[in-house]
């Protein structure tokens, strides 16, 4: 009886660890969580894309981190799409014109 408890105990974790998801997505401390295609500078992005077309005030330091072709998703357990960067985002701005998703502003790596 004993080694059947354990035999099913065994079996048990076993099929959680493999069916488990490869890693869970991190929760941001602060801030919004983003995934999002690239990571760059403010100065080095769609700069006239994002203040001409999209509307977004630029922020006073022209090199803060700057995330583009973003989603957000509402749950931070959902892992980023691969090929997206996880990021944490101080401010989230959206294009009036409908182009390149959310952008996020003052953004991190979300560990």
């Amino acid at each position: 009886m004993l080694a059947a408890t354990m035999k099913s105990s065994i079996v048990a974790v076993l099929a959680a660890t493999l069916f488990a998801p490869p890693f869970a997505a991190a929760t941001c401390s602060s801030g919004t969580r983003l995934c999002c295609a690239e990571l760059t500078p403010w100065n080095q992005g769609a700069v006239y894309t994002w203040t001409e077309i999209c509307g977004i005030t630029p922020p006073s330091d022209p090199t803060t981190p700057t995330g583009a072709n973003c989603e957000e998703f509402a749950s931070d357990s959902t892992p980023c799409p691969s090929g997206t960067k996880d990021l944490c985002c101080a401010q989230v701005d959206t294009c009036q014109s409908g182009v390149d998703g959310p952008i996020g502003v003052g953004c991190t790596a979300n560990p």
